[in-house]
């Protein structure tokens, strides 16, 4: 049985966005596009007047202002579809303590991030934050107190303010570079202007075209430049919203009404003082070929390998190859080598040994590609880690996630007997580019149409590239979903000759007709496939799905059924079921598998109280994920949906009632397992023991350890009868 992933992370909560404050900001049901021809009046789920948003940038070199090899926020500004705009909405709201404000939400990883790339050229930043707030924040509509429920005084500022750092961090104009893990990180030293021969200097000049050219192939759209006496000093990037400025999708675009004002040619691009090019940069003049995404590139010259995670850049490899957070980048220098390069930092040469990407002295180099300025290694651009690190922790990186690691343990377990693998790299990856596929490109959506359109997913076989259909999510959750019944297809043709059954884990959401909202998976048992995604089990969503982590497994089965299964004596439904004779296991006080599963519940902290932890509230993911996983491969094997026990192969009507499964198999449909595996039941158990046993964190691991260890008790008393 083989197991293939696209892009799976269920280790870290951070893709999806998250409310800042204490209240909640109002959840938007298939939220227009802003600047599109909607007619939608609510402006807490549509962005208006303001609805294009321009995140600009400064290169201040008069006095030199931040990083030497990076430009600075200057802010995000609402500005009309024409390219007018409104300021100073609300002198109400013109705080004059954003330092305050943001430390009172404990945003103090965002103040300090603030402190270095949010600058104000005369050194007063306090003063430019709250002119930028006051003058453009307060013009966002769905950042008005009224869109939040439950709102607490000035908890728009600090989304506003993570809501623009979060975007400058996706647009590093100096050298955009990313590395892609789980918490997923897209290894890059793709480099919008010093890519293309565009580096400070203090005798050589640019033209405007060549300037914008070089942002345009880094960013997709038009962009808009500024200039001062001659000299290149402002970026203006911009997006219309899918949503509200919290929780909805900034859709990159072409500027509406705006224009350059630099002059044609002789632009300056100032080193700031001490700066030039420095370390960090190429010193090539030339572009990098563009190739379809999947096909070799190369990298060249020396650079920074910087992180990029739920879309936002997050510190950087050091030398050692580890990925840290906090303190300086190492260098790292890309040299030729056949179709690719290899990398080598201070520590030497940097190579993929058993999955892991480390730089040490006694390093064979790998030969890396790059697709699409992402850094690739056997055709795949996503790399691994366990968690995002924090303070002095560095982070070790891979090519496989932990995350689907931890999901082929379970299987193991969960069909104890078979074999259960990760398809050989190079992993399937998604791409747009269609320039070597018998394919007519999918054409850009008009403004104020669905963005309905076709993936491309490059399977690695001869049946090459297979269409994905994806569509906007209908009640905003996500910015897209991809069709099932198309993953379906694709994992038809990735299925290896060999193996029994083929899972595609997905961290897309994902649909199956037009009548659906989502899917969560399919099985088409004989053939032997299946695809889940673990998208919608990101606890993040369950208020907004309803979902009660008080009423999860094994809290779903109430006291009042709890003591009639134990005690032999309750009216369930009407029935009167018979007492336990004398002398059997209630006078023995042994302790039932359910009885254990609640105890060791009971003994955690509540996921539905307080703030669970990060590390708890993963292992929830990663055990809803799990149980789907064997759910859907049991399929595979011929079995059906459950409907006499409760029973990890039950069918569920929603997500609601899929939290309240259980994780083990009834009698029967275990009997069906062990017989398709030709494995012991005590193995079975042992190994599902020992998986969950490595879960400290996770409340439904320790109570189905629970369990599993009283059911084995259980089997041994009845063996010594």
């Amino acid at each position: 049985m083989a197991v293939f992933a696209t892009r799976v992370v269920l280790a870290s909560l951070l893709a999806l966005p998250v409310a800042l404050g204490l209240g909640t900001p109002k959840t938007c049901s298939n939220p227009a596009l802003s600047c599109s021809t909607s007619t939608s009046t609510d402006l807490c789920c549509l962005n208006s007047p303001g609805g294009q948003l321009l995140q600009t940038q400064f290169w201040d070199t008069s006095p030199s202002t931040g990083p030497s090899n990076s430009w600075t926020i200057h802010g995000l500004w609402p500005d009309h579809c024409d390219g007018t705009y409104d300021s100073n909405c609300d002198t109400s709201r013109a705080y004059t303590n954003i330092t305050d404000i943001l430390k009172s939400f404990d945003k103090t990883d965002l103040l300090d991030y603030m402190n270095s790339y949010w600058l104000d050229e005369d050194g007063d930043n306090e003063s430019f934050w709250e002119h930028e707030w006051g003058k453009h924040g307060t013009c966002i509509s769905t950042l008005e107190p009224s869109c939040y429920t439950d709102y607490t005084p000035t908890q728009e500022v600090p989304d506003f303010f993570q809501k623009t750092v979060d975007l400058f961090k996706t647009l590093d104009s100096y050298t955009v570079a990313a590395l892609s893990f789980c918490p997923r990180i897209l290894l890059t030293t793709s480099k919008a202007l010093a890519n293309a021969g565009i580096t400070p200097s203090s005798s050589k000049t640019y033209t405007s075209a060549a300037i914008i050219a070089a942002l345009k192939t880094s960013f997709g759209y038009e962009v808009i430049i500024q200039c001062s006496s001659g000299a290149l000093d402002e970026i203006w990037y911009s997006y219309d919203v899918r949503g509200s400025i919290q929780t909805g999708t900034f859709v990159p675009t072409d500027p509406d009404g705006s224009k350059s004002d630099c002059a044609a040619s002789g632009v300056k691009y100032l080193p700031k003082s001490g700066g030039g090019t420095g370390t960090t940069t190429t010193t090539t003049t030339t572009s990098p070929t563009s190739t379809p995404t999947g096909t070799p590139g190369t990298f060249s010259g020396t650079g920074y390998l910087n992180a990029i995670t739920g879309g936002s850049q997050t510190g950087c490899l050091i030398s050692a190859g580890t990925w840290y957070t906090s303190g300086t980048c190492a260098t790292y220098t890309a040299a030729a080598s056949g179709s690719g390069f290899t990398l080598k930092s201070s520590k030497g040469p940097c190579g993929i040994s058993s999955s892991a990407f480390t730089c040490a002295s006694g390093n064979t180099a790998t030969v890396f590609t790059a697709s699409g300025g992402l850094l690739s290694y056997n055709g795949g651009t996503t790399f691994y880690a366990a968690a995002v690190p924090s303070g002095s922790t560095q982070e070790a990186i891979s090519t496989s996630s932990k995350s689907v690691s931890d999901v082929l343990e379970y299987l193991q377990a969960f069909y104890h007997g078979l074999p259960v693998k990760l398809l050989p790299s190079p992993n399937p990856i998604f791409t747009n580019d269609v320039d070597d596929m018998d394919v007519d490109p999918p054409s850009k959506p008009a403004k104020g149409k669905p963005e309905r359109q076709t993936l491309w997913l490059n399977t690695h076989t001869p049946a090459g590239c297979v269409g994905i259909r994806s569509r906007p999510t209908p009640k905003g959750e996500f910015s897209h979903q991809l069709n099932l019944n198309d993953l379906l297809d694709a994992a038809i043709e990735i299925l290896p000759t060999d193996a029994y059954a083929i899972l595609m884990l997905v961290e897309h959401d994902i649909y199956e007709d037009e009548e659906d909202d989502f899917a969560c998976g399919r099985a088409y048992g004989g053939s032997r496939i299946a695809v889940i995604s673990t998208a919608r089990y990101n606890p993040i969503l369950d208020v907004k799905q309803n979902i009660e982590r008080e009423h999860g497994w094994p809290a779903s089965h109430c006291e009042r059924y709890i003591n009639w299964c134990v005690d032999g004596l309750e009216e369930v439904g009407g029935t009167k079921k018979k007492k336990r004779e004398e002398g059997e296991s209630s006078s023995e006080n042994i302790t039932s598998p359910m009885q254990a599963a609640l105890a060791a519940h009971n003994s955690l902290p509540s996921l539905a109280q307080g703030k669970p932890s990060a590390a708890a509230l993963s292992a929830l993911w990663l055990a809803r994920a799990c149980r789907t996983a064997a759910h859907e491969l049991g399929h595979c094997f011929g079995i059906a949906h459950c409907v006499y026990y409760a029973c990890s192969m039950q069918g569920t009507a929603s997500i609601i009632e899929d939290a309240r499964q259980p994780m083990y198999l009834c009698p029967i449909d275990l009997a069906k397992v062990l017989h398709a595996t030709e494995t012991n039941v005590q193995e079975r158990y042992r190994a599902l023991l020992a998986f969950c046993e490595g879960k400290n964190d996770g409340q439904i691991f320790k109570a189905y350890g629970a369990w599993i260890e009283a059911r084995l008790g259980e089997i041994t008393r009845a063996q010594l009868k």
